[in-house]
């Protein structure tokens, strides 16, 4: 085993990890690498990118080194997959005794792994996922693995074509098919508020990724988990429901009585509560607001939104004042739009 591999091995020498990856994923598919046992050394590097000493940017080197060998030689890994992942799971992140940081280690690697099948359209992939679902339960985990379950969706500069990876049509939204009713049928099936919650972190990650066609048909459903998702702690997730509030509107007439129409008072008061500085918020955020609240009068009717108009312009008046530039002008021109519905 080359010595930044060994599990002891310095600080130093385990940041030459990245250099020993950067050739691997780019490799073809037929290069084969030159070890005696390619499971094994697979699994070697899925335990040292979870050892407790590995910083994130070495264990993500290990598992993309996992993720890419896997996706191009998988027919040679059967082994690997069946018997050396699952058992991989048991030991390393299902136990709830274990130290949630590694667990945690665990679940990134797993993903990981999940991803070089999904994108494959191989069925394995399937249990991959199950097993993600399984962990909404755990408090220690749960986050984590939400948020694993929406990025599975996300294309990768690893796992892409110039690297040569084996990509089957259509991964993204046969996944998405599977994935996005399993979320919904779990939030409305469980009266856990843990699992609840999870859930709603696993759909605001995972419309980050998706094309906004594949789940725009179903906002009915979807909209009242968004406004609850506007409520979620993590900064990002509510960025990406504004995000794809923001497409929603821009696709919306006024004439029409769709989802934000019907959900406009509950709307109004998220976008502004969101689109100023406090702790937990960011440039991003207050930027997906701002816009968001500056196309709404194009996709919700004057007669809805006449009652709001006051307090809106109040709000965007104090947005004028945030430190950052972007914000301030995302400001000024959603504070415009409702000057002129107004009069």
């Amino acid at each position: 085993m080359p010595a930044p591999l060994q599990i002891n091995a310095p600080e130093t020498s385990r940041n030459l990890v990245t250099l020993f990856a950067a050739p691997i994923v780019g490799l073809r598919k037929d290069v084969i690498l030159p070890v005696d046992d390619l499971p094994k050394f697979l699994q070697h590097i899925l335990d040292w990118g979870t050892t407790e000493n590995a910083t994130p940017i070495q264990s993500t080197a290990a598992f993309q080194i996992v993720s890419t060998v896997l996706n191009k030689q998988l027919e040679s890994l059967s082994a690997f997959v069946e018997t050396l992942l699952p058992t991989f799971w048991s030991t390393e992140v299902a136990p709830a005794s274990l130290d949630p940081n590694k667990r945690k280690r665990g679940i990134e690697a797993w993903t990981w792994t999940a991803k070089a099948l999904l994108v494959r359209n191989d069925k394995r992939a399937e249990s991959f996922v199950e097993n993600l679902f399984g962990l909404l339960g755990d408090t220690s985990v749960n986050w984590d693995a939400a948020k694993a379950i929406g990025r599975l969706a996300k294309d990768e500069e690893t796992l892409s074509k110039p690297n040569y990876a084996v990509i089957k049509l259509f991964h993204a939204q046969k996944y998405a098919a599977k994935v996005l009713p399993s979320i919904l049928t779990g939030y409305k099936d469980t009266s856990d508020p843990v699992r609840k919650t999870a859930y709603l972190a696993a759909l605001t990650t995972l419309v980050k990724y998706l094309p906004q066609s594949m789940y725009m048909h179903q906002m009915t459903t979807l909209m009242p988990l968004f406004i609850l998702g506007l409520d979620l702690p993590e900064v990002e997730m509510r960025a990406n429901v504004i995000e794809a509030l923001v497409t929603l509107a821009s696709e919306t007439d006024a004439s029409e009585a769709g989802a934000l129409a019907e959900h406009v008072s509950t709307v109004i008061n998220a976008l502004t509560k969101n689109a100023l500085p406090d702790e937990m918020t960011s440039t991003r955020l207050r930027v997906a607001a701002l816009k968001c609240l500056g196309i709404l009068p194009q996709a919700v009717s004057y007669e809805r939104l006449h009652p709001y108009t006051s307090n809106v312009l109040r709000q965007l008046g104090r947005a004028l004042d945030d430190r950052s530039r972007p914000v301030r002008k995302v400001a000024v021109d959603a504070r415009e739009v409702w000057f002129t519905m107004k009069t």
